[in-house]
């Protein structure tokens, strides 16, 4: 139960903008911790994922791949979906067995081999467990390389990694398809305007919030070939003021929120969303100097 949103676009470099609620769904109990819903996989803050689903699915996951994607000296964002994908399958097939076989006292090898002596529909009703088996588990990979090049992928179900370039965006949760029907509208691509790109990010994730489960806090960062930062709560709150504006002007009023957004990013100590500070590293929490998230 959440909302995860990653876009494409391009001013002078590629850039990817990241949105996303706070909420984490435990069972019956939701809640929207202190911290962003933002995960690096390697340390340089370049490629990150956003995560909706099992909570522990979702740490299982996150860790292996990010062993894998350190350790291997991965920056090819491809690499690194395959790595979460890669993850994503383990983690699927361990929980499958533990769930529908170690009760029987069998491991997939066992199985296997033992099939043929089983009876049939007990072997047709394991093959069917473990063949629908799902960890409920959604996961964005974004990043950008060395060359500059930004690139987004979706990891879903059974641990399959797909490339999102083409349309420019992506969206997970149950918010996801309110928040991409919001980009098919205005007909989003990945060579749209930043500015564009970050008000509508903004919208789509304040549409999201009509599905069950989104929360009310919105945390959005900015990935960039040359810094990485979070927007600060008062750059939120700027947001919010132009989302409103089109709301009760209409959407006729849409591009003038351009001069509006560039205002808001040119004032003291704000960076711009087209550039970011070259002296600025590392994934900066929102309200914090050395946060990460």
């Amino acid at each position: 139960m959440t909302v995860c949103i990653a876009a494409l676009c391009r001013a002078e470099l590629q850039t990817i903008i990241l949105t996303a609620d706070r909420m984490i769904t435990g069972g019956d109990i939701e809640y929207e911790p202190d911290k962003p819903k933002l995960y690096r996989l390697d340390t340089t803050d370049k490629i990150v994922t956003l995560i909706a689903g099992d909570v522990s699915a979702q740490s299982s996951i996150g860790q292996a791949a990010s062993l894998v994607v350190v350790t291997q000296g991965i920056t090819d964002i491809k690499s690194a979906a395959q790595a979460v994908a890669n993850a994503y399958a383990d983690y699927r097939r361990t929980t499958a067995e533990r769930k529908y076989l170690y009760p029987l006292g069998l491991t997939l090898n066992d199985f296997a081999i033992k099939s043929g002596t089983m009876s049939a529909t007990l072997v047709s009703d394991i093959r069917n467990q473990l063949e629908h088996h799902e960890i409920g588990c959604e996961i964005i990979v974004a990043g950008v390389e060395p060359s500059g090049a930004a690139h987004l992928y979706l990891v879903v179900e059974p641990g399959i990694a797909l490339c999102q370039d083409i349309t420019g965006f992506v969206t997970i949760g149950s918010g996801g398809a309110q928040a991409a029907s919001e980009f098919m509208f205005h007909r989003h691509h990945p060579d749209a305007e930043p500015w564009e790109t970050l008000i509508l990010s903004y919208t789509a994730k304040r549409r999201a919030e009509a599905a069950p489960g989104v929360g009310k806090h919105t945390d959005i960062a900015m990935l960039a070939p040359v810094a990485q930062f979070f927007l600060q709560p008062s750059d939120i709150a700027g947001l919010k003021t132009i989302y409103e504006k089109i709301q009760t002007d209409g959407e006729g009023n849409w591009r003038e929120a351009k001069d509006a957004i560039a205002k808001l990013f040119t004032r003291p100590g704000t960076q711009p969303p087209q550039t970011a500070a070259p002296n600025q590293t590392g994934v900066r929490a929102p309200g914090s100097e050395s946060g990460s998230a």
